[in-house]
């Protein structure tokens, strides 16, 4: 149990330190009801050193609604992690209608942490649009997420064009997470034969090798269209 001398006066900045070295939930807790008897108004860096403590979702919202109580608002940092602790979609997007709902936007980290917990390719794009609705722009994480939910190989490939139509760069993460979705040896093979259509004719479909592998390393794969000197 966190305990704090009573002839101990701390300031603000005492209690954010002692709230984060607190090892429990419970006992971070206590710090913030101290806080309280000794007068020192809690803050939003307090909340969420507590909020950094909580195991559950339910605790997260136990700290979102303190932090309610005293009139702290809670900013995107606090909103994240409390994310961070939801067990499925279904929590992590009630966190995203309360982020909206107190004027917080939810950026990246936050969409990128919902798509994590879709269950499936579809509810994956469902965020992907609900982020370009809200002005969010997908990165490599975002995508390479979505990816990891496609089912098969058509839509790995979906995947793919809609990184390139936003001038994102797949890498060979990217390629080797396509390639898993091959129904066969054939259809993984098809990646790596020449496109002549493409422009400039000499680019791979999908994937070409470097031409030194490192020493004990097969050759490397990298997306199509790099430069050279990569």
């Amino acid at each position: 149990m966190a305990t704090v001398p009573s002839t101990a006066r701390l300031d603000s900045k005492g209690y954010t330190i002692l709230i984060k070295k607190q090892s429990s939930y419970d006992d971070a807790r206590s710090v913030l009801v101290k806080m309280k008897e000794d007068g020192v108004t809690a803050n939003v860096y307090h909340y969420s050193a507590a909020l950094n403590k909580a195991l559950t979702f339910q605790q997260g919202l136990d700290v979102l609604e303190m932090m309610k109580d005293d009139k702290v608002v809670p900013n995107e940092v606090a909103y994240n992690t409390l994310l961070n602790r939801a067990k499925d979609f279904q929590q992590g997007l009630s966190v995203l209608e309360i982020m909206k709902a107190d004027k917080v936007v939810p950026n990246e980290v936050a969409y990128n942490t919902l798509l994590n917990r879709a269950k499936d390719f579809q509810q994956g794009l469902d965020v992907l649009e609900m982020m370009k609705a809200d002005k969010v722009v997908p990165n490599e994480v975002t995508y390479g997420t979505l990816l990891n939910r496609a089912k098969d190989f058509q839509q790995g490939l979906d995947v793919l064009e809609m990184m390139k139509a936003d001038k994102l760069v797949p890498d060979e993460f990217t390629y080797g997470t396509l390639l898993n979705r091959a129904k066969d040896f054939q259809q993984g093979l098809d990646m790596l034969e020449p496109d002549e259509d493409r422009q400039g004719g000499a680019q791979r479909s999908y994937i070409q090798y470097t031409a030194e592998p490192r020493e004990g390393f097969p050759a490397r794969a990298r997306c199509a269209g790099n430069d050279e000197g990569r």
